[in-house]
């Protein structure tokens, strides 16, 4: 209804939810100017033209996404835009982010994922969100998409434990999936998921330049907290045949962080299996700023670790590596830590 305002007609507009609650406090359109019988047979035809409006391009967004019958064929031009959203499912004992991840994207799209039909955003996680959980190559969604295809169904038949959505192209050539993922077949996702994207901290042939540390990293958190990480075989407790040298705590003014040295030296009389990993335990409020993952499958669990990249296969005897720890926390604190060495191509 209008209210009068000064010599002006105030028309106030309360927008509701689809279950008739109020989405927003009211909202108020202002028509300035003295008003006429004129103006005032034309004011509710101006409202209806606001809020067409308004809404017109959520929901354009929405009608131009067509549904897919499986990720698989989305065409390599579309890989370049593609978002894909990894969720839990499970049973709810603690709270876990969905996995966010594109192709060199800097921030997260949500009215594309929004438009895929069924995929449930909350707004609490939109607002806190605003960067992917880490960026892929087009060679990696492809290796991805390849590698999982054959453990994600189309049709939710049975309690899922994971959602996979998956959004490519842009306006209105995007294409859209929403696959599920059973308790059963969750495992061999996460283990195909990790290879393809080249996350596996206990793979020695991305070890040398080849691995995308900032997937490992999320994964590693996903993976432990979910029980996906492979428990056969953990890695080796080499601690007591690799000598950790420090060569000082220095401040890289360039990039505005604290950063170590640290030199490991096989002082064993044989060879020990490669990949090499230097877990870090931390003075409370630091944090390892380039670590790769933390452990979940030695002990102690949590604990932030590097792995290192070795020329072979073999650590052999009398070899020494180098790496540079970086270091994270509040202005002021003492960065204090000790090392664990773990090595063999099993789960940290």
């Amino acid at each position: 209804m209008p209210r009068s305002d000064s010599g002006n007609t105030i028309w106030q507009v309360r927008w509701k939810g689809n279950a008739g609650k109020s989405m927003n406090s009211a909202k108020h359109v202002v028509l300035l100017g003295k008003e006429t019988h004129s103006q005032r047979k034309h004011v509710p035809a101006v409202l209806v033209l606001l809020v067409s409006l308004l809404f017109l391009a959520p929901a354009s967004v929405a009608e131009r996404v067509s549904t897919l019958q499986s990720f698989s064929q989305l065409s390599p031009d579309e890989l370049s835009t593609t978002i894909v959203r990894v969720d839990y499912h499970g049973p709810q004992n603690e709270s876990l982010s969905a996995l966010l991840f594109t192709v060199n994207g800097k921030e997260v799209d949500w009215n594309r994922l929004r438009a895929v039909p069924g995929v449930e955003i909350s707004n609490w996680e939109e607002q806190r969100r605003t960067r992917p959980s880490f960026t892929v190559t087009i060679d990696d969604m492809k290796r991805f998409i390849g590698a999982v295809r054959d453990t994600v169904v189309a049709k939710r038949e049975e309690e899922p434990w994971l959602s996979l959505a998956v959004v490519g192209g842009k306006g209105r050539e995007s294409r859209a999936f929403l696959g599920w993922v059973t308790r059963k077949k969750a495992g061999e996702f996460f283990i195909l998921m990790r290879g393809a994207l080249r996350a596996d901290p206990k793979d020695i042939t991305i070890m040398n330049g080849g691995a995308n540390y900032e997937a490992m990293d999320a994964l590693q958190s996903f993976g432990c907290a979910l029980g996906l990480l492979p428990q056969e075989i953990p890695a080796k407790d080499v601690t007591n045949s690799v000598a950790v040298a420090r060569r000082g705590l220095r401040f890289n003014y360039q990039e505005h962080r604290f950063e170590c040295s640290v030199t490991l030296t096989n002082i064993s009389n044989h060879a020990i299996r490669a990949p090499i990993s230097l877990v870090v335990d931390l003075s409370p409020n630091i944090s390892l700023a380039n670590a790769h993952g933390r452990t979940c499958m030695t002990t102690p669990v949590g604990r932030e670790f590097v792995t290192i990249p070795i020329p072979t296969e073999q650590f052999k005897s009398g070899q020494t590596v180098e790496t540079i720890l970086v270091f994270a926390g509040s202005e002021g604190e003492d960065i204090e830590f000790t090392t664990k060495v773990l090595a063999t191509p099993g789960e940290r």
